[in-house]
C-alpha cells in the first residue's frame, strides 16, 4: 500500500528534474544579469572616458550634449567623487538617481554619502577618471555606481520563482497524500465489506447445520450427513482465510525450465 521501488524511482526522478530546472534557471538568470552589469559598466566607462577626454584635451570643444546623452539613459545610482572619495553634494551633476534629504546638515550628508559609496563599491569597483601629465598619471575623480532595479529584480527572481514552485509542489504533494490516504481508506473499507460477505455465507450455513444437529441428534445417519456439510463449510472458511492472509505478501517466484 505504501508503494514499491517504482514509486521511489519516480520520486527520485522528479527531485532530480526539479533540481535540474532550478539550476538551469539560476544559470540562465545569472548570465542575463552578468550581461546587464557589463552593459551598465560600459556606460559608466564611457562616461569616465568622456571626463578624461575633457580633462586631457587642450581645445574647448563643447561636450555638454555628449555628456547629457551618456548620463540620460543611466537608471542606476551614480556618484562622482574626488580621488579621496569626497563628494561635493552641492553639485547636482555629481550624482544621479541618488535620493537624499537636501535639508539635512552637512555632517549628516557627508556621513550618508560615505556609507553610500561604501555600499556601491561593494557591488561594483569604482572607475577612475585620470589626467595624464607626461609620464605621470593623476587620478582626478572616481565614478561610483550601483546596479539598476532590473538587475536587482533579476537576481532575486529565480529564488521567488523557486519558492512559488516549492509551495505549489508542497500543496500538490499534500493534496496527493490526502487523496492517497482516502483511497487507501476506501480500499480497506471495501476489503472489510468483502471479508464480511465472504465469511457471512458459510457462517450462515453453519448456523443452519447446527440447528439440524439439534433436531436430528438421535439419527446417526443425518448427523453424519450434517457433519459432512459442516466440514465442507469449514474448509471453505479455511480457503477464504488463506486467501485473505496472502494480501500484501510477496509473490513466491519459482524457476521453471523452458519448454
Amino acid at each position: 500500500m505504501s508503494g514499491g521501488p517504482a514509486t521511489a524511482n519516480i520520486k527520485i526522478a522528479l527531485i532530480f528534474a526539479a533540481l535540474l530546472i532550478a539550476g538551469s534557471t539560476l544559470y540562465y538568470t545569472h548570465t542575463i544579469v552578468q550581461k546587464l552589469q557589463d552593459r551598465e559598466r560600459q556606460i559608466v566607462q564611457l562616461y569616465a572616458n568622456t571626463l578624461e577626454y575633457i580633462a586631457n584635451s587642450e581645445d574647448n570643444t563643447d561636450l555638454t550634449f555628449l555628456l547629457e546623452n551618456i548620463i540620460q539613459p543611466i537608471d542606476f545610482e551614480v556618484i562622482l567623487s574626488d580621488a579621496n572619495d569626497e563628494v561635493d553634494f552641492t553639485g547636482a551633476s555629481n550624482f544621479r538617481n541618488v535620493k537624499f534629504d537636501s535639508t539635512a546638515s552637512n555632517e549628516k550628508l557627508k556621513s550618508y554619502f560615505a556609507d553610500k559609496l561604501t555600499g556601491m563599491d561593494e557591488i561594483n569597483t569604482p572607475i577612475l577618471v585620470k589626467h595624464v601629465m607626461g609620464n605621470d598619471t593623476l587620478v582626478l575623480n572616481k565614478i561610483h555606481f550601483g546596479e539598476s532595479t532590473l538587475v536587482t529584480q533579476l537576481k532575486y527572481f529565480p529564488y521567488v520563482q523557486m519558492l512559488i514552485a516549492f509551495l505549489f509542489v508542497l500543496t500538490a504533494y499534500i493534496g496527493f497524500s490526502q487523496i492517497k490516504r482516502s483511497e487507501q481508506s476506501n480500499i480497506w473499507v471495501g476489503m472489510a465489506k468483502e471479508t464480511a460477505h465472504q465469511f457471512g455465507t458459510p457462517l450462515t450455513s453453519l448456523m443452519g447445520w447446527i440447528e439440524l444437529l439439534k433436531i436430528n441428534y438421535a439419527d446417526p445417519d443425518k448427523v453424519l450427513d450434517t457433519a459432512e456439510e459442516i466440514n465442507n463449510d469449514v474448509q471453505k472458511l479455511s480457503r477464504i482465510t488463506n486467501r485473505f492472509s496472502k494480501i500484501g505478501s510477496r509473490a513466491e517466484l519459482k524457476k521453471r525450465e523452458p519448454v
